[in-house]
């Protein structure tokens, strides 16, 4: 009785991780290619987050208009992006999803270390 709901729980544990892969995309190329913060993630944020006072200054969220503050929250950001197209939470707020690519680009920025560069 034990093994086979060992067994259960090891066949759901696997189908649920299964899902989740099924909705990561791999890394571009492990992220050999340095990720520019001035040429690609200040203009990302600024366009894309910083629109309609979203994320700038005297708003009730989180501010990201320089370097500091989108480093300290790229993670928070990174996890926004990522969310499901149907999630009300989806950032940009009442945008589309962004473009895998550009995800996968920010998220190397991180994996480099959130550089100022």
């Amino acid at each position: 009785m034990k093994l086979s709901i060992l067994l259960f729980c090891l066949g759901f544990l696997s189908v649920l991780g299964s899902c989740k892969q099924d909705k990561v995309v791999p890394l571009m190329e492990n992220c050999n290619v340095l990720v520019s913060y001035q040429e690609s993630i200040e203009p990302l944020i600024l366009n894309s987050c910083g629109t309609s006072g979203c994320h700038a200054v005297g708003g009730t969220l989180p501010v990201l208009t320089n370097y500091n503050q989108i480093s300290v929250n790229s993670q928070n950001i990174l996890v926004r992006m990522q969310l499901d197209p149907t999630n009300v939470q989806l950032m940009p707020f009442g945008g589309p999803k962004l473009a895998d690519s550009i995800i996968q680009n920010f998220e190397c920025w991180i994996e480099q270390g959130t550089l100022d560069n």
